[in-house]
């Protein structure tokens, strides 16, 4: 009888183990959307893509993380680092400027599966003269961006 109690004991102990082990293992994520760079101002629509690379970490007893790159409209990529804000990742996108000072350029938040993005960015705005560009993917034309832009902002399932 003791020898079957310690047999259970060890294999729930090596399950339990087993199970925090292979939660914590990082998952690839390397995703491309079509995308549609846009403003709410006037009728710009371009059509780009968004690329995100990384790795997310499930965390038992925090928010979970992804930490990679993002890359959009042919040159421009970013290190960035989201968390789960219950539903959807959310981050900043930051860089040095040239006194050294951390500075924030734009912002991203993914839908949980990473299956849809939003991104505003200063650098977008500069390059198109807009006032409030965003990048928003999947999407083809500016209509459907607005509606993943706002089911996102809802925190509706994708």
């Amino acid at each position: 009888m003791k020898k079957i109690s310690w047999i259970i004991v060890v294999l729930i102990t090596l399950s339990c183990v087993s199970f925090v082990y292979f939660y914590h293992q990082p998952e690839r994520i390397e995703r491309e959307h079509k995308s549609v760079i846009y403003s709410v101002e006037n009728d710009f629509e371009k059509q780009t893509s968004i690329a995100l690379e990384g790795n997310y970490y499930r965390n038992l007893f925090g928010r979970d993380v992804f930490i990679g790159k993002l890359m959009t409209d042919d040159d421009l990529e970013y290190e960035i680092k989201l968390y789960d804000e219950g539903g959807n990742f959310q981050g900043s996108i930051t860089t040095l400027n040239s006194n050294n000072v951390t500075e924030t350029i734009g912002s991203v938040m993914t839908s949980r599966h990473f299956d849809n993005v939003w991104v505003q960015l200063d650098n977008i705005n500069e390059r198109y003269n807009l006032s409030d560009g965003y990048i928003t993917g999947p999407a083809t034309t500016k209509e459907e961006a607005n509606q993943v832009a706002l089911k996102m902002q809802e925190g509706k399932k994708q």
